[in-house]
C-alpha cells in the first residue's frame, strides 16, 4: 500500500542490516510528504497498518477497509463543498465564452476542468514559466503585467493564457494576478487536445472571436494615437 501511494518502498538502505534497523527503530515518511494530494487522513491509515508493535495495527480487514472509504468519502465531501457538479454547470453555462456549447459540451469541459476560488494578489500565470493550461475568468478581476507595467485588465468572462492552446510556444508572455476575489477555470491543454470534436470546434470558435476582437480593438487604440 505504502508503495503504490508514494511510489518507493517506506525503507530505503544499501544492506540487510541497515535495513532490518530501520524497520525496527524508524518511522517512514508519510506519504502524503512524497506524492501531492494525499489526504492526512490516508497518512494516519497507513500509519497504523505499518505499527511496530502488532497490537496497534488493525485486527481485522472490515476494520481497515471502513476507515478508508471513510478517509476518501471525507475527501470527496470536501471537494463537492467547494464546487459542485451543479454549480460548475451553471458557471460555465452562465459565461458569454460557452453560450456556443450544447448541455453535452458544458458537462465535458466540467469534468476535465479544474475550478479554484483565489483571494486578492493571488499569482496566476508567471511570465517565462511553461505553460500546458489557460484560464477562463468566472467571477472578479485580473490584471496582466510584464515588468511591472500594467497591460490589460480582465472581467468576469474573459480567458487569458490560451496561447499555450494555441501556439507551439509555451513560455508564458506576462504575468497575470488576481485583483479582487476571483474564481478561475482553469483547462489542461492535453485534456482539450482529447476532448470531443465539437467539444474543440467550439473552443477554437470562440478563441478566434476573441482574437479579431482584441485585433480591432488595438488598430482602434492605434488610430487614435
Amino acid at each position: 500500500m505504502y508503495q503504490m501511494l508514494a511510489g518507493q518502498l517506506p525503507f530505503q538502505a544499501s544492506n540487510n542490516f541497515s535495513m532490518i534497523y530501520q524497520i525496527v527503530n524508524t518511522e517512514p515518511s508519510p506519504v502524503s510528504a512524497l506524492r501531492e494530494g494525499i489526504p492526512r487522513s490516508v497518512d494516519a491509515i497507513v500509519k497504523k497498518a505499518m505499527a511496530k508493535d502488532l497490537d496497534d495495527r488493525y485486527k481485522e480487514w472490515d476494520e481497515f477497509s471502513l476507515d478508508l472509504a471513510e478517509a476518501f468519502r471525507n475527501e470527496a465531501m470536501q471537494e463537492d463543498t467547494e464546487f459542485a457538479d451543479s454549480e460548475k454547470f451553471n458557471t460555465l453555462r452562465s459565461l458569454p465564452f460557452f453560450k456556443s456549447f450544447t448541455d453535452v459540451e458544458i458537462w465535458e469541459v466540467a469534468r476535465f476542468s479544474k475550478f479554484e476560488a483565489l483571494p486578492p494578489g493571488q499569482m496566476i500565470l508567471r511570465e517565462g514559466d511553461e505553460g500546458a493550461f489557460f484560464c477562463i475568468l468566472a467571477s472578479g478581476q485580473v490584471k496582466v503585467t510584464r515588468r511591472n507595467k500594467l497591460l490589460n485588465i480582465l472581467d468576469t468572462g474573459e480567458c487569458f493564457g490560451e496561447m499555450a492552446y494555441l501556439s507551439e510556444e509555451k513560455r508564458r508572455g506576462a504575468d497575470v494576478s488576481s485583483m479582487t476575489d476571483a474564481k478561475v477555470i482553469t483547462v489542461p491543454t492535453a485534456a482539450l487536445a482529447s476532448a470531443s470534436d465539437a467539444t474543440r470546434h467550439h473552443f477554437d470558435s470562440a478563441f478566434l472571436s476573441i482574437l479579431v476582437e482584441r485585433l480591432t480593438m488595438s488598430n482602434v487604440r492605434l488610430s487614435s494615437v
